[in-house]
């Protein structure tokens, strides 16, 4: 079978799974995610066990009540933050930070649904507790096993990690990453309209922004409803979340950095790597893979990290299967 013909076959089986209806650029948003986190590395030997073993089991579909829920609590960091800027060119900005924050809060929302779901452990996330200051390294700070009576302190920090389903890589700050014991990544997919198609599903826009446009003939009611019927309806957005998998500290000393690539005919890309990432690791790969100085060291789905002096993985190398979730779940 052709390439483009087995991408095609696993990407309309992907996109059921997801339930994405399949379009043109499917592959290209999705399925080659997958490839470049390295979860696979041949379609057609990995993709069945990939889906069946790794994606479904660690899949949560999220609904317009999570939605609500990560929302309205994005709001909480919003107002601590928004004092200042409020009404000045960096207001668009903070209306960015309320969109990315909930997004965040979905990825914690759909970790502790799987536990409740597979492990009948019930989690209160830290801004449930109502005190956000007081658990900065953890985002389950409290849990109740099947028995218990009581919720009580988590005996690990766990840090919750959130990106959008392009992402392949963990990423934790060198301060971060010393103060918490196990990393989760979660991808989480909304699509680009999930505020919009909200603030119209809660009819935020129809029975207050834009009827106040109507009233004071800004626009027409013809024109009102255009609007609307271009904002997609909340239901037929796509809104999943996929625990992709999680990363535990072994000791509070930095790991020295493992990776592997592919030379080009000057340049080098990272498409497997974890391990602390300092200042030195471009001029580490030129020395250890023979480039010229002048040649560029790229991550692969990403080009380039912001800053260094973080911890990082890629999804390949993260524990996902159901006993190492034992193995964690256990130790709570």
């Amino acid at each position: 079978m052709p390439l483009s013909d087995e991408k095609e076959f696993y990407g309309k089986q992907l996109s059921t799974n997801l339930k994405i209806k399949y379009y043109d650029k499917f592959i290209t948003h999705y399925l080659e995610k997958i490839l470049n986190g390295s979860e696979i590395k041949n379609l057609t030997e990995e993709f069945e066990d990939w889906l069946n073993n790794r994606l479904l089991p660690n899949l949560i579909f999220l609904d317009e009540n999570d939605y609500l829920n990560a929302s309205v609590n994005a709001l909480i960091v919003y107002g601590n933050l928004a004092g200042t800027d409020y009404g000045s060119s960096r207001q668009r900005d903070k209306i960015q930070m309320w969109s990315d924050k909930i997004r965040g809060n979905l990825g914690e929302i759909a970790v502790q649904k799987k536990l409740r779901r597979d492990f009948n452990l019930d989690t209160l996330l830290a801004h449930e507790e109502g005190n956000l200051q007081q658990f900065l390294d953890t985002d389950l700070p409290k849990i109740k096993k099947n028995g218990e009576e009581n919720y009580r302190e988590n005996n690990l920090k766990v840090s919750i990690k959130t990106t959008k389903w392009s992402g392949v890589w963990l990423d934790c700050p060198g301060s971060q990453y010393s103060h918490s014991d196990v990393f989760i990544l979660v991808k989480v997919d909304t699509g680009t309209e999930h505020l919009m198609s909200f603030l119209k599903q809660s009819k935020f826009l129809e029975e207050y922004l834009l009827k106040k446009g109507v009233e004071k003939e800004i626009i027409t009611n013809e024109i009102k409803e255009k609007i609307l019927n271009k904002i997609t309806d909340f239901e037929n957005i796509s809104l999943f979340a996929y625990i992709s998998g999680f990363h535990i500290k072994t000791s509070n000393s930095n790991p020295e950095i493992i990776y592997e690539g592919k030379k080009g005919t000057k340049n080098y890309k990272i498409t497997s790597a974890i391990g602390y990432l300092d200042d030195n690791f471009k001029q580490k790969v030129i020395n250890d893979k023979n480039l010229l100085p002048s040649a560029k060291v790229e991550f692969i789905g990403i080009g380039q990290f912001t800053k260094t002096n973080k911890f990082i993985a890629n999804i390949g190398n993260l524990k996902f299967k159901k006993e190492d979730w034992i193995e964690l779940t256990n130790k709570f």
